[in-house]
């Protein structure tokens, strides 16, 4: 892993970011989620994973 990519800082503005309210948010660029979408989706649950110690 490159060293330099975990200094670079976020040139975000995450405080404006956080004040906007739902109107000002732009989601004309995401296309609507249809019923083709959920058809192809399949639900998948992480195994839990535990450490077990024997003697």
């Amino acid at each position: 892993m490159n060293e330099n990519a975990m200094n670079n800082t976020s040139k975000t503005n995450w405080q404006k970011v956080d004040s906007l309210t739902e109107e000002e948010i732009d989601t004309s660029d995401i296309p609507p989620l249809t019923e083709e979408f959920f058809s192809k989706s399949r639900w998948w649950q992480p195994v839990e994973r535990f450490t077990a110690f024997l003697r």
